[in-house]
């Protein structure tokens, strides 16, 4: 089960933070959640202004009636650490009445076509694997429900039973394999990945029957529930879906949205990342669930307007600080950087956002010609292909840098141009406008990276 990430093999040779140029990037990893209890952790709260997860906790802790469950959503950017606070959500959930599991969803899909019966699967998958259902006698029956539903969906198609996926359902029907969905899941998972043709037809054929599918899951969790109450879990399953942010605002708003009927008949509590820009532009309508935003780092004031470089406006010097006691965690600042001010100009480059800013540390480590120490021609190296990352973004999009502009101006883009809804929408999907919290509001502003920009540059002066 995929509730604990993978140490580092080397973790128990190193350190935090490391004195070692070599060791950057492990300390230093843009694609790393970190648990908790990881030295390298930081509570980064005050720079949120207090919000983000502490909503969903108090949103858990609330009573719902027999057989209701809370359904819950954590929207924010791409590289904010929702999952590094996801995993502190874990943790406080097991020590408080709750058996939480955690998934990143597209490490076991990849980027396919989700649809909300993958989520099913994956849902009993992760209770079956996170609790060893198989050797619960009251869970056993509901593995067989479910294995022989699949079984019977699937049994005239001979191609589906010659493949691994009829193989295990067959072997485990059978008995010459133990019950386990987290078997069948996985070697169905994988060809999914590999987008074969015999895994597609299961995927097919699955969606058919949507209803049972639900049914069945929803039996299987309920029971799972009871088990866990019983084993000292008052307040029963949690079940966390990370990384669902990182597809097609499209997928996820059919799953949690059109198909919201069918997510409310997850037997558990649960909790769903979900993409920013669907929370300012939902595609189907109102966002029902209980949400929670995870903002940007706050680095600089609401009121705080742009002067011609990133160097000469104005920040919160003392949440600069904050930021770098963050990174200290991770590595020696003082002896593998050649100049403290390359740092600090990273983190106002960064604009908050936690992997970008680990990202730029990352790129410069590897931009480093000689030596033992990042020099500020591999810091301006690094910065260069970070903004070209986000330039590229923008290439075939002028009218982007028009809205940009009028948001760097702090003018209002509401009536500018009718269609500067959708440009707001792509552009927090994709990371060039930040969204942070102040007094209570949210607000959005340009990345860092964008304001030296040519391009930029222009549309500030014809704004």
């Amino acid at each position: 089960m995929r509730n604990e990430l993978t140490p580092l093999a080397t973790e128990n040779l190193i350190t935090w933070p490391t004195h070692e140029f070599e060791e950057i990037l492990l300390a230093c990893d843009p694609g790393e959640a970190l648990k908790p209890d990881d030295p390298r952790h930081a509570d980064l709260s005050p720079l949120r202004s207090g919000v983000g997860v502490r909503r969903l906790q108090n949103t858990l802790l609330q009573r719902k009636a027999p057989g209701k469950y809370h359904h819950c959503l954590l929207c924010g950017h791409r590289g904010s650490g929702k999952s590094t606070e996801l995993l502190g959500l874990q943790q406080w959930a097991n020590e408080n009445g709750f058996l939480a599991l955690w998934e990143q969803v597209d490490a076991r899909f990849g980027m396919i076509d989700l649809d909300y019966s993958d989520l099913f699967l994956l849902a009993a998958s992760m209770v079956d694997e996170g609790i060893g259902a198989n050797e619960r006698p009251l869970l056993v029956p509901k593995l067989r429900n479910i294995l022989s539903w699949f079984h019977d969906i699937t049994k005239e198609d001979e191609e589906i039973r010659q493949s691994e996926v009829g193989v295990e359902v067959g072997g485990q029907l059978g008995g010459t394999l133990p019950f386990s969905l987290g078997a069948l899941f996985a070697k169905l998972t994988t060809g999914i990945k590999g987008t074969t043709k015999h895994t597609q037809k299961v995927r097919e054929t699955i969606r058919r029957y949507p209803n049972a599918l639900v049914n069945l899951t929803r039996d299987f969790l309920e029971e799972a529930n009871r088990v866990v109450i019983t084993e000292g879990h008052p307040k029963g399953l949690l079940l966390i879906f990370d990384n669902m942010d990182r597809y097609d605002p499209v997928q996820i708003d059919g799953i949690l949205m059109r198909s919201s009927q069918q997510i409310q008949n997850m037997a558990c509590h649960t909790v769903f990342t979900f993409p920013i820009s669907l929370a300012y532009k939902p595609i189907t309508g109102r966002v029902d669930y209980p949400t929670a935003l995870l903002p940007m780092l706050a680095l600089r004031s609401r009121k705080a307007g742009w002067k011609e470089t990133v160097a000469a406006s104005d920040y919160e010097e003392e949440q600069i600080d904050r930021v770098r006691e963050m990174l200290a965690r991770r590595v020696d600042l003082d002896t593998l950087f050649s100049s403290r001010e390359d740092v600090r100009q990273m983190i106002r480059l960064s604009g908050g956002a936690v992997r970008d800013l680990i990202q730029l540390i990352s790129l410069a480590a590897t931009s480093t010609q000689e030596g033992d120490q990042i020099t500020s021609e591999a810091v301006h190296i690094a910065v260069q292909e970070l903004r070209g990352t986000y330039m590229r973004l923008l290439a075939t999009t002028p009218q982007d840098y028009r809205c940009l502009a009028n948001i760097a101006k702090r003018a209002s883009v509401a009536t500018a141009e009718s269609n500067y809804a959708e440009a707001i929408n792509r552009l927090l999907f994709n990371g060039c406008l930040l969204e942070y919290t102040e007094d209570g509001e949210p607000w959005y502003d340009i990345h860092p990276l964008l304001l030296e920009t040519e391009e930029l540059r222009h549309a500030l002066r014809a704004a």
